[in-house]
């Protein structure tokens, strides 16, 4: 059994359901398994990881303390953030 890395999946899971038959992919989370970062290709042989950044260097956990300062439960309510992002005015 192969074993698949945490963002590795991320990559696969977006790559795949793209209709894109090469791409760039990028990665960024808190913490995955002690991965935060990572970018790569996907193309007609699958995915391939090119770098990645390991944790405690983290564009994740700064997210997370955003989503603190916003009001919300960090490692819990981050998508929440993500979700109303789009229904935010310039100001």
């Amino acid at each position: 059994m192969t074993r698949v890395q945490h963002h590795e999946a991320h990559a696969a899971s977006a790559f795949y359901q793209s209709g894109f038959a090469e791409a760039a992919l990028f990665t960024a989370d808190a913490v995955g398994e002690w991965t935060t970062t990572s970018y790569g290709r996907g193309h007609a042989e699958g995915v391939s990881p090119f770098e990645e950044v390991d944790f405690p260097h983290s564009l994740g956990i700064l997210y997370s303390a955003v989503t603190s300062y916003l009001g919300f439960a960090v490692n819990s309510d981050e998508y929440k953030v993500m979700g109303l992002a789009p229904y935010g005015t310039a100001r």
